[in-house]
């Protein structure tokens, strides 16, 4: 402990138990457009690229998806993209 916090700081706690309060905040949902290929995702790439709309992200998590809402299967790029690549120094396997 003495190597991560001042001196003076590491002498208080020394011998001491510390609890901390955590908020996780997910954000697992990937934004999708519409289906590659079709009029409808060209609209959308060409809204994106005038600056219209947002690029396509990681949003936060809601709670419930909207009723009748389509369910895919996450691949290997949707992992990495929200946990990291885990080849990559500083990620790790989740599951």
């Amino acid at each position: 402990m003495d190597g991560r916090f001042p001196a003076h700081i590491a002498q208080a706690l020394h011998g001491q138990t510390l609890y901390a309060n955590l908020e996780v905040l997910p954000n697992l949902m990937l934004e999708v457009g519409p289906e590659l290929g079709t009029p409808a995702y060209k609209d959308w790439q060409g809204k994106i690229a005038a600056g219209l709309k947002d690029e396509p992200g990681i949003r936060p998590v809601k709670n419930m998806p909207p009723h009748h809402a389509q369910v895919y299967m996450a691949n290997e790029g949707d992992i990495a993209e929200i946990f990291g690549d885990p080849s990559e120094k500083g990620n790790f396997i989740i599951g």
